[in-house]
């Protein structure tokens, strides 16, 4: 799908802001929902199934993202971007060369995240799927995750999905929120 056509799908549902992200190396353009709180109130309504965590850049992606930019050389590696949101995380691990795979279970997020991925000069595959049950049959040299264990019920299906498709020797970037480093 082309940048255009990506936009045009997404602006047909949502009010769009655009962010300017600055890593060590570099800008990132990345397109959000302009307002997040409307989406809020689509929860209270129940319209939303779950809380659209996806829908915002949140302050631990932002640290991932420094860190990945940081730790260099993802080249050849295939890498995984679980609960991908916007994409940033990903996006960073392509431009280091990193083949990339973009996940999340909510449609939506994995359309910012083409949008943005192509937006930032870059590529990958597009999976929706929920971790707690998705077997991707494909393991990765590296698997990002961002705020993905924020709610104790995560824990164990993230866990678990990570050891069933991280490749021996793999690397894991785990990021949460009020964390200051990765884990």
């Amino acid at each position: 799908m082309h940048l255009q056509d990506l936009r045009l799908r997404i602006e047909q549902k949502y009010q769009t802001a655009d962010q300017q992200i600055t890593i060590p190396t570099g800008l990132l353009e990345i397109t959000v929902v302009e307002d997040s709180g409307l989406l809020l109130d689509q929860l209270k309504t129940t319209k939303l199934l779950t809380f659209p965590y996806w829908a915002t850049i949140w302050q631990a992606g932002i640290g991932l993202a420094h860190h990945l930019a940081t730790v260099g050389n993802f080249s050849g590696q295939s890498v995984l971007d679980l609960g991908c949101g916007m994409g940033l995380a990903g996006i960073v691990a392509c431009q280091q060369g990193g083949r990339l795979c973009f996940s999340d279970w909510i449609a939506d997020a994995l359309l910012f995240a083409q949008y943005n991925t192509l937006r930032n000069g870059c590529d990958g595959t597009f999976v929706q799927m929920d971790w707690s049950f998705s077997c991707l049959g494909h393991k990765f040299s590296v698997i990002l995750a961002s705020d993905v264990i924020y709610e104790r019920q995560n824990w164990q299906p993230v866990l678990s999905f990570v050891k069933a498709h991280l490749v021996f020797g793999g690397r894991v970037f785990f990021f949460r929120a009020g964390s200051e480093k990765c884990e």
